[in-house]
């Protein structure tokens, strides 16, 4: 029999809530991997826990062109951070594909790093922002609506996804 459906919501207990982190973190990690090998993809993956601790993953490329395991250590202000992403050309570029999955927080965040400004009050304003600093922006949660086959969360898309090769 297998596992049910686990409703997605903050953990309350602080307890728990640092084992699950503790048992996922290698996992998301792991598929981190498998992607930059599977799909010869260039990924980067930086995870804080609630303590502020650092865990990344990133292929060798990525790893020289931001030092996330330096950021961390040498504790970069986070307005630095925003400096040295808009000097390294990766925002405001055509020719940058970024791909997600269902990932607007994460561009509202960079988004705010990169202005130093809170986000904005309306869903259209953050739309137009986003396009501005990432103009290819492709969203894999977005983009299953219009494939009858795929549907759910990510490891279901890789489980369908690898049938589909296999």
């Amino acid at each position: 029999m297998g596992r049910g459906r686990v409703q997605l919501k903050r953990i309350e207990n602080k307890i728990s809530r640092q084992v699950t982190f503790s048992k996922r973190r290698p996992g998301l990690l792991k598929k981190a991997h498998e992607i930059s090998v599977l799909c010869d993809a260039e990924v980067a993956l930086i995870v804080f826990s609630t303590k502020g601790k650092l865990f990344e993953y990133s292929t060798d490329s990525r790893q020289r062109v931001i030092d996330f395991t330096k950021n961390n250590q040498m504790v970069m202000d986070s307005s630095r951070f925003g400096e040295l992403l808009m000097s390294l050309g990766v925002v405001l570029n055509d020719c940058m594909q970024w791909v997600t999955f269902h990932g607007g927080y994460d561009f509202g965040y960079l988004r705010k790093l990169l202005t130093c400004q809170d986000l904005l009050d309306t869903q259209a304003g953050f739309f137009d922002l986003l396009n501005v600093y990432f103009p290819m922006v492709y969203d894999i949660k977005h983009l299953m609506k219009f494939c009858n086959s795929l549907q759910g969360d990510l490891n279901k898309l890789a489980r369908s996804s690898w049938k589909l090769r296999g």
